[in-house]
């Protein structure tokens, strides 16, 4: 038996049909620490074509194939008609922040000098150079520590960028020891108010607070005794939110 012999024919003359294989071709990935996609095969046989997938690498934007370490040749394919061992480079670009935006606001805008800011319901929303976007949580937020009435805003930083958020901080009621009583006159019709008197130390530390709920009328004076010493009173409405410009106090 001859291999490869097509036919035999009586002259004793033969008819040979040549088979050719494809030589097969090692592909090789330099990823950069990147993950290459699962469908860019490790070899390739002359005349097959193929279309190279995307790598990924996280934090980062995949930006092409290139035949050389430098980026200067970009390939997207293995044409039909390559043949050789090959190289492919990954290139990859750190993902840049844009800018952050505050895409909804906090619970609390409006404050009492002394309090701090509550960042409950606050969602911050960071930009991406590569059109994404992600709500994030590790922001920070200045001024961090007790309110004056000469803050008009908070400053939420995160990975460099800033955003403010507008915020009212009205004054409280602030009585030294000079006197002993109080007597506040309000200006608006509201159901109920709390009433609270915070004392504190020299040194600024509080020591105590009192709190009274008060059913109100316009025009109406209440009046009460303060504790000796040093003390500051405020007043919240029913939903928590301060009426100090409505208000006045004396001293008697």
């Amino acid at each position: 038996e001859i291999p490869c012999m097509d036919e035999i024919v009586e002259s004793g003359e033969l008819n040979l049909v040549a088979a050719w294989k494809p030589d097969t071709y090692s592909i090789t990935y330099v990823l950069n620490n990147g993950t290459n996609s699962v469908e860019n095969p490790d070899s390739y046989s002359f005349g097959d074509g193929i279309i190279l997938k995307n790598a990924i690498k996280e934090g980062y934007t995949f930006k092409g194939w290139y035949k050389d370490s430098t980026f200067k040749q970009r390939v997207d394919s293995i044409s039909a008609t390559d043949y050789g061992n090959l190289r492919f480079y990954a290139k990859f670009d750190i993902i840049q922040l844009g800018h952050i935006a505050i895409t909804s606001a906090p619970a609390i805008t409006t404050y009492i000098e002394g309090q701090k800011f509550d960042s409950t319901g606050m969602v911050v929303t960071a930009y991406y150079d590569n059109d994404t976007s992600a709500v994030v949580s590790d922001y920070t937020v200045t001024p961090s520590g007790e309110l004056a009435t000469t803050d008009t805003k908070v400053t939420v930083f995160y990975g460099g960028k800033t955003v403010d958020q507008a915020i009212t901080v009205y004054p409280i009621y602030d009585f030294s020891a000079i006197g002993t009583t109080y007597s506040l006159t309000t200006y608006l019709d509201v159901s109920n108010v709390q009433l609270i008197i915070s004392t504190f130390s020299d040194d600024g530390i509080m020591l105590s607070m009192n709190i009274q709920n008060l059913a109100v009328e316009v025009g109406k004076e209440y009046t009460g005794v303060l504790p000796l010493g040093k003390c500051k009173v405020f007043i919240l409405d029913s939903k928590y939110q301060p009426l100090g410009e409505n208000w006045s106090g004396t001293i008697q």
